[in-house]
């Protein structure tokens, strides 16, 4: 990976206007920087430092997060009283090569907030990354944001469903929840991050409304954020409900997945009365809430079970063979599974003709078959290279473990070699032991 060897920040026009800004809005932009890495390789953000300044307390300010556009890049960060900053570490941010890519500082205000705010990046030295040398016209501070005590209104998200369902299963609901907004303001619905606390065995999650698709989760490490085609409108006081739908992929047998809500940020519904986006809390409609910084304990619980395996034989006919003949196909056959599965044991039966009645039990004559295998596409995947015949046919079993991946079909063959001693008359074939079969 070649690193680049230089970054320039600056602050983005894109920076918002100063303005007035309520108490208890969440999700509030207040400053865009741009960062550019240098032509030669790509640049990662490992730190960054950021300068509270204004008249007021950082008591005001609840959280301070990074965002890349849409998606949160970190957990919520506080204020230090001591020296007004806050500090993101194992950013991990990468800039591309030629590329700016632009970050914004998000807040949420606390309760009776009434000071003046702004955010900046002091110098080079608040900027830890990949990169030999940082660059800009240090210091860069975005615009003072002036806080209200008019609060704004406040919304929730409820929802504690259970689910039950099979590995490798396709557009099944996975969770279902309500939005509530209070009777202070009517609220546009614009965007949710739901979290999986679990196994990451879930994907193309999509968010319904009744029949409606009203978006597409972006996956970002644990996190969906669904981001509404175009934002759903409530009325104060009133409540919409949600369908999550999506794939159980790459599960396996009682895996788990769990959704819920990280943090109040991850809830965009903007009031309509002061243009901000409304506060979560609990008691907007009972005291429970899927929000985690609320101490929310509902949550979506998918439990995995088992999926499918399908077993087909496919061939060959009965035909001729020669003695002497290596790699005999007596059966092919294919393994379709729904979920990711581990092969950990298998079973087969060689049958073979030539029996010495004679012998008390029979056995048969000669051991003329060697080198059983499975192979599945080009790969041996068991192999027996001798065995002791009997009469009833041979049960061979193997212990290697071999895996088949989710929605995949592995063809197969179970072959044998031919020793040129077999006698001309006889009959030999094979089963698939599937009670010694174990996935």
């Amino acid at each position: 990976v070649v690193t680049g060897s230089g970054l320039t920040v600056a602050l983005a026009a894109s920076t918002p206007a100063a303005k007035t800004i309520p108490s208890e809005a969440t999700g509030v932009v207040m400053a865009n920087f741009n960062f550019t890495a240098a032509n030669d390789g790509a640049v990662t953000i490992n730190t960054l430092t950021l300068k509270r300044t204004g008249v007021g307390a950082p008591s005001e300010i609840s959280k301070v997060y990074l965002y890349d556009g849409n998606t949160r890049l970190t957990n919520g960060r506080t204020v230090s009283t001591s020296d007004n900053t806050a500090t993101f570490s194992n950013v991990g941010f990468t800039i591309p090569a030629g590329t700016t890519k632009t970050l914004s500082v998000v807040v949420d205000v606390n309760e009776k907030a009434s000071g003046n705010h702004a955010f900046g990046i002091e110098s080079a030295s608040a900027v830890s990354a990949s990169s030999s040398s940082v660059t800009g016209a240090f210091p860069m501070t975005g615009n003072i944001m002036s806080f209200n005590n008019t609060s704004v209104g406040y919304v929730d998200v409820e929802g504690n469903n259970t689910y039950t369902v099979k590995a490798g299963q396709t557009n099944v609901e996975l969770g279902r929840f309500t939005v509530y907004v209070n009777n202070t303001e009517d609220a546009s619905i614009k965007q949710i991050t739901l979290y999986n606390g679990d196994r990451d065995v879930i994907s193309n999650l999509k968010l319904y409304r009744d029949s409606d698709l009203v978006a597409t989760g972006v996956k970002n490490g644990s996190y969906f954020t669904f981001v509404l085609d175009t934002p759903y409108n409530v009325t104060k006081g009133e409540s919409v409900a949600f369908t999550v739908m999506g794939d159980v992929t790459g599960a396996r047998d009682l895996d788990k997945a769990t959704l819920n809500i990280r943090y109040n940020t991850d809830v965009q519904v903007l009031g309509k009365t002061y243009g901000y986006n409304l506060k979560p809390t609990a008691s907007v409609n009972t005291a429970s809430s899927m929000i985690d910084e609320l101490s929310g304990t509902q949550k979506q619980t998918i439990n995995v079970e088992a999926g499918q395996v399908t077993i087909t034989f496919n061939g060959p006919v009965t035909s001729n063979i020669a003695k002497n003949s290596n790699d005999v196909v007596l059966m092919d056959f294919s393994i379709a599974v729904q979920a990711t599965v581990d092969v950990e044991k298998v079973g087969i039966i060689i049958k073979d003709n030539d029996v010495d009645s004679s012998a008390t039990p029979p056995v048969l004559d000669d051991d003329d078959l060697s080198n059983a295998e499975i192979v599945c596409g080009n790969t041996i995947m068991n192999e027996w290279a001798d065995w002791i015949e009997t009469a009833a046919g041979t049960t061979l079993t193997d212990t290697s473990v071999w895996t088949i991946n989710a929605g995949e079909t592995k063809n197969c063959q179970i072959r044998v070699d031919v020793e040129n001693t077999k006698d001309a008359a006889d009959t030999i074939s094979a089963d698939l032991d599937v009670s010694n079969w174990i996935f």
